[in-house]
C-alpha cells in the first residue's frame, strides 16, 4: 500500500499557480427569504444540495422552528427552488432531527435521509413536498445517517454511522418504496462510519469514511462491495489523531476515484485507482467536504466552511492542477455542497448565518464549448418513441464521449425487467429497440447509467 505523503512544497505551487476567471454567480438566495415567517424556523443548516431533472434545485439540512404559544423543536427540512432561485415550497419534516442527504426519485418525487433520536430515517416527499412516508431504519439502534444516492438497477443505496454491536461504517440497500434490500455494517473496522456511496461501473459500490480499527489513531478509507453490499476489500490510508477521514468520492470516467478529506491534520483531495492504491494527492488550504465531476474528467471541490473572500469552490483538472477558484463574497458560509447543472454550471449551499444560502453559477469557462452543449445533451436526451407505446419502442440516448453504458428497464415496484444494452457506446446519438410484447401493461422506467452519469425516462406500455 502506498501511504499518503504530503509536502510543503505542493501546497507553495498551488498558492502561487495562475488561475483562469470562474464561472459568473447567476443569483443568490437565502432560504427562507428575509421577511419570511412561516413555518417559523430559527435556523437553516443545509446538508445537501442536488439538481432535478426539471432544472430545480432540492437542498436539504436540519432547522430548528418554534410553534407559536408552544416549544421548539429539531426537525429536518426541505425546500425546492426553480431555475431562477424562487422558492417553491419548503417543508419542515418533524419525523427527523435533521436530512443529511437527499435524491431524485424515478417518479419526481423526492427521498430524504436523515437521524431522528437514535436511529436513521428514510422520508419519501412527493414533488409537491408533501411527506407521502417515513420509516425508521434501525429501530432503537443508535445510527447516524450520512448519504443516499439512486442506483441504476432500481432504488437506494445509504450510508452511515453505526453504534453499540455491531459498530462501525454501515450501507444498506432499498427499493423505490422505502423496504430494506439488505444491510451491512463492516464492523471489523472498529468505531467509523461511512460518509459517502456510489454505485460503480463495474458493478457493486465503493464508500469511503472513517476507521480506527480500534487503534488509537484514526485512518480514512475506502471500500468496494458487490451488489449484495458484499465486502470485496476495504484500504485504509494514513492516519493520525484527530478526525483524518474521506469525506466524498467519485468515479472517473476511466474507473478510478477521486475523494476527498482531512488526513493526518492535512486537507487533500486524492485519486486512487481501481484497487485502491493512491495515483496522486493534492493538498488545498481549507478542509475539502464535497466533489462535484465535470465533463472533462475534473471536478469542483467545496470547503467545509470558508470565510469573506476565501476560495469556497475550486476547480481541478484530471491531474489535480487548479484551474479556478470561486472566492465567497457574502460571508462566513459553512457545510458547502455542489452540484452540476444541465448547462455546465454549478449550484451551492452552504449555511450564512441563520440561514441556508443556495448559490447559482454560470456555464464553467474551463470547460469546451463541445463539453457543455454534450453536457445539455446527456441531461435532456433519453427519450423514446412513441412512448406511450403497444409492444415496442425506440430508446434514444446520448453520451458526451466514449464508454460503457448499462440500459435497463424496472417496472413500477423498481424490479429489472430487461437489460437493453451493456456495451462500450461511442460518443454522440444511439437508438436501441424495446420489446415490450412479453410484459403487462404498465408504467416502466428505462435507466441509463453511464460512469458517474445516470438518467432515467418514464414509458408508459399499452396493450
Amino acid at each position: 500500500m502506498k501511504p499518503l505523503r504530503f509536502f510543503p512544497g505542493a501546497l507553495v505551487l498551488l498558492a502561487t499557480t495562475a488561475f483562469s476567471q470562474p464561472p459568473d454567480t447567476l443569483w443568490s438566495r437565502l432560504v427562507p427569504p428575509p421577511g419570511d415567517t412561516y413555518p417559523p424556523w430559527e435556523e437553516c443548516r443545509p446538508y445537501d444540495v442536488k439538481t432535478t431533472r426539471a432544472g430545480s434545485f432540492l437542498i436539504g439540512g436540519g432547522t430548528w422552528y418554534t410553534i407559536p404559544g408552544g416549544p421548539s423543536y429539531g426537525a429536518g427540512f426541505a425546500a425546492l427552488l426553480d431555475s431562477e432561485g424562487t422558492i417553491v415550497w419548503r417543508v419542515a419534516v418533524r419525523q427527523m432531527a435533521e436530512i443529511r442527504s437527499v435524491a431524485i426519485a424515478p417518479d419526481g418525487g423526492f427521498m430524504l435521509f436523515g437521524s431522528s433520536g437514535l436511529s436513521v430515517t428514510l422520508c419519501k416527499l412527493d414533488s409537491g413536498g408533501t411527506v407521502l412516508w417515513c420509516d425508521s431504519c434501525y429501530g432503537d439502534v443508535h445510527a447516524n445517517a450520512k448519504w443516499i444516492e439512486p442506483v441504476p438497477e432500481g432504488g437506494f443505496v445509504l450510508a452511515g454511522q453505526r453504534f453499540g454491536s455491531p459498530a462501525g461504517p454501515f450501507l444498506a440497500a432499498v427499493d423505490d418504496l422505502g423496504d430494506t434490500l439488505w444491510t451491512h455494517v463492516y464492523a471489523d473496522s472498529g468505531w467509523g462510519g461511512a460518509f459517502c456511496v456510489k454505485p460503480v461501473t463495474s458493478g457493486g459500490y465503493v464508500a469511503v469514511g472513517l476507521v480506527n480499527r480500534n487503534q488509537p489513531a484514526n485512518f480514512p478509507y475506502l471500500l468496494k462491495t458487490d451488489r449484495s453490499g458484499n465486502l470485496s476489500w476495504m484500504r485504509t490510508y494514513e492516519g493520525g489523531s484527530g478526525l483524518p477521514r474521506f469525506n466524498f468520492l467519485i468515479e472517473l470516467p476511466d474507473q478510478q476515484y477521486l475523494t476527498c478529506g482531512s488526513i493526518g491534520g492535512t486537507s487533500a483531495v486524492v485519486r486512487i485507482d481501481t484497487l485502491g492504491e493512491v495515483v496522486w494527492s493534492r493538498p488545498v488550504p481549507y478542509p475539502a467536504d464535497r466533489l462535484a465531476a465535470t465533463r472533462d474528467s475534473g471536478a469542483v471541490i467545496t470547503q467545509l466552511y470558508s470565510y469573506a473572500a476565501d476560495p469556497h469552490l475550486r476547480r481541478i483538472d484530471n491531474a489535480g492542477n487548479v484551474l479556478w477558484q470561486w472566492l465567497n463574497p457574502l460571508g462566513n458560509i459553512f457545510y458547502g455542497a455542489v452540484d452540476t447543472t444541465s448547462d455546465g454550471g454549478y449550484v451551492v449551499s452552504g449555511q450564512l448565518g441563520s440561514q441556508a444560502v443556495v448559490i447559482r453559477l454560470g456555464p464553467d469557462p474551463a470547460l469546451r464549448e463541445t463539453d457543455r452543449r454534450r453536457a445539455v445533451a446527456f441531461s435532456t436526451e433519453l427519450f423514446s418513441f412513441p412512448n406511450p407505446f403497444n409492444l415496442s419502442t425506440t430508446i434514444s440516448f446520448s453520451l458526451p464521449r466514449e464508454g460503457r453504458a448499462r440500459i435497463a428497464m424496472f417496472d413500477i415496484l423498481g424490479r429489472e425487467v430487461a437489460v437493453l444494452a451493456d456495451n462500450v457506446f461511442t460518443a454522440g446519438e444511439h437508438r436501441i429497440m424495446f420489446d415490450g410484447s412479453s410484459l403487462p401493461s404498465g408504467l416502466y422506467f428505462a435507466r441509463l447509467q453511464s460512469g458517474n452519469m445516470q438518467a432515467t425516462h418514464k414509458l408508459l406500455l399499452m396493450k
